[in-house]
């Protein structure tokens, strides 16, 4: 199914009648080929992203939204024609992502093949999205701070900043433990990438990164409500009718609440490794008011630590959460009874749900 998906997008590239730029991929490529050709800030121009990619349909807005370092990641890439470039993409996040399940999954390669062919990650390279490397690198992060490796973990952590609005939470769970040379190699490490990057794109990046988010804020205020593929709160209660001002403070209220949840859940000492992550992966999931269905593959990573954390799995009911987790934002795909900005957060909420009651679960055992 996955390989037809990718293969239907590619072909849908190289038709020749109407070449349309409708997957991610497609904006990241556009954008390390222009820079590879000499122009790296005609990454942020919706048109010329459609002219890299041959591209004669109508240009919808796809924009570029990236830090410098992100660019540099793309740019060897944008030199390879876009299919050679994508399956390479692809290989290499499922790989990353499959050994980093790995430390977790030792007593059970079943449990390891499940969970790396989990449905949840459909959406994902179905798209060409970082989401799944993300996921990858950051079970490689926590499994090397398990293992008192603090340096390893923080170089680790920085790269996450390649996508920094999934790591809102993880702050919180380092400064709980005190993780201080971790933090400091996250910063660290961050801030090389970025000024490195800097270097070579020039300052002026920066500008035209904050005037296209200005831009895409604009059109995310009038076309939240439309867009059945984000699965974030402030995109269901705009569904909902709710003002996207209200929405959006809400979630903010919600993700301040979230950070305080996790820092007491990873101050404790009663609760166990496998509970925080849990906690933590999911808290992720619900923080951040740009949650697109492809990034809810990260459901796939909640329901590897519920598994590990297996106090609360002990009744059929959790069990078929677990599952419904397992599937997270493809389950719209196999039952398509509505969008998946309806369908996906009830999710997300039940993985709070769940990975909380393990944490709280664990205190109590102790």
């Amino acid at each position: 199914m996955l390989a037809r998906q990718i293969t239907g997008e590619i072909s849908d590239m190289l038709d020749p009648g109407c070449i349309d730029v409708s997957v991610d991929f497609a904006v990241f490529w556009g954008a390390g080929h222009l820079a590879a050709m000499g122009e790296p800030l005609a990454a942020f121009s919706v048109n010329r992203i459609y002219e890299a990619n041959d591209a004669t349909c109508p240009p919808d807005w796809f924009p570029f939204l990236h830090p410098p370092a992100f660019l540099a990641l793309m740019t060897p890439l944008g030199v390879l024609p876009f299919p050679v470039a994508w399956i390479i993409f692809s290989g290499v996040s499922f790989a990353v992502y499959a050994a980093a399940l790995g430390p977790f999954c030792k007593a059970s390669p079943s449990a390891w093949v499940a969970l790396a062919c989990a449905p949840a990650v459909i959406p994902v390279l179905a798209v060409g999205q970082f989401t799944l490397l993300w996921a990858g690198v950051f079970l490689a992060a926590f499994a090397a701070l398990r293992a008192d490796r603090p340096w390893s973990a923080g170089i680790l952590i920085g790269v996450l900043t390649l996508k920094p609005t999934l790591g809102l939470m993880i702050p919180a769970a380092l400064i709980a433990i005190g993780a201080w040379r971790a933090t400091a190699g996250a910063a660290m490490t961050s801030v090389i990438l970025n000024v490195a990057a800097t270097l070579i794109y020039g300052p002026a990046y920066w500008t035209n990164l904050v005037d296209i988010y200005t831009q895409h804020a604009a059109r995310l205020e009038e076309t939240l409500p439309l867009l059945d593929l984000m699965t974030s709160i402030p995109a269901l209660l705009t569904r909902l009718g709710i003002s996207y001002e209200t929405a959006v403070t809400l979630q903010w209220g919600l993700s301040a609440l979230l950070a305080g949840a996790v820092f007491v859940i990873w101050r404790s000492k009663e609760i166990g490794f496998d509970a925080k992550m849990a906690a933590l992966a999911a808290a992720t999931c619900l923080a951040t008011p740009y949650f697109w269905h492809y990034d809810a593959g990260l459901l796939a990573v909640v329901a590897l630590f519920l598994l590990r954390s297996d106090k609360v799995l002990g009744t059929p009911l959790t069990m078929v959460a677990a599952v419904l987790l397992w599937m997270g934002p493809a389950l719209p795909i196999f039952v398509p009874v509505a969008p998946a900005a309806v369908m996906i957060p009830p999710l997300i909420g039940m993985a709070v749900i769940l990975s909380f009651a393990s944490a709280v679960q664990r205190v109590k055992t102790a």
